[in-house]
């Protein structure tokens, strides 16, 4: 029975290592992307470019990066009647290039727009919880509130959400005016506290 337990053990330690290498693998290939976003940004001429997701939508970048929407949509070779609340992972879908390359192309037309050189990148692809992060975040900037609370909750529990990224666009659309300081503060607050007390009930649960 002793050497059953300690079997047990093994494994749950085994099974505990492989879940924590996990987001590990994960969060190192989002910096190493993030690394090729910069190094793409410089070579175009506009590093500030470098903070540009797939997540974000059209309308965001332009306001964001001070360009014209209309001018950016025809840059890209959009259509003119282009839902500015589209990301840009799902205009890179729509067409057929990677997130990475259209980030890239992205890059490229607000540098030109702003009067700065163009360049070439590297190409990337992402795996599912880069792509549910996204999806959030995207979300985010079109819900607002109910997503940002959802976020804060998720992540507070122990999901692999951006949470922190999360937090860091509400500072951004507060700047912007789209989202009220007092709100998104009580939202975010609320919202892990709430999380961390679900948190602790389900490992309460847990206990024998």
């Amino acid at each position: 029975m002793i050497k059953l337990s300690h079997a047990r053990v093994r494994r749950a330690a085994v099974v505990l290592v492989v879940l924590l290498t996990l987001p590990t693998l994960w969060f190192a290939l989002r910096t190493y992307g993030s690394f090729e976003l910069l190094r793409s940004a410089y070579q175009v001429g506009a590093p500030q470019t470098s903070s540009i997701r797939g997540w974000m939508t059209l309308s965001y970048v332009a306001r964001t990066y001070g360009v014209d929407l209309t001018a950016l949509t025809k840059g890209l070779d959009l259509p003119a009647e282009t839902d500015p609340n589209i990301d840009l992972r799902s205009a890179a879908a729509r067409s057929k290039t990677s997130t990475f390359d259209y980030v890239e192309r992205v890059q490229r037309t607000i540098a030109a727009l702003t009067g700065n050189g163009v360049g070439n990148g590297t190409p990337r692809s992402s795996g599912w919880l880069a792509a549910l992060a996204d999806k959030l975040l995207s979300a985010m900037l079109v819900y607002g509130y109910p997503i940002l609370a959802l976020i804060q909750l998720s992540g507070a529990i122990g999901a692999p959400v951006p949470d922190g990224v999360a937090g860091a666009v509400a500072g951004s659309l507060i700047a912007q005016g789209r989202m009220n300081f007092i709100a998104a503060s009580l939202i975010i607050v609320i919202a892990s506290v709430l999380g961390d007390v679900l948190g602790y009930g389900m490992g309460r649960v847990d206990q024998p």
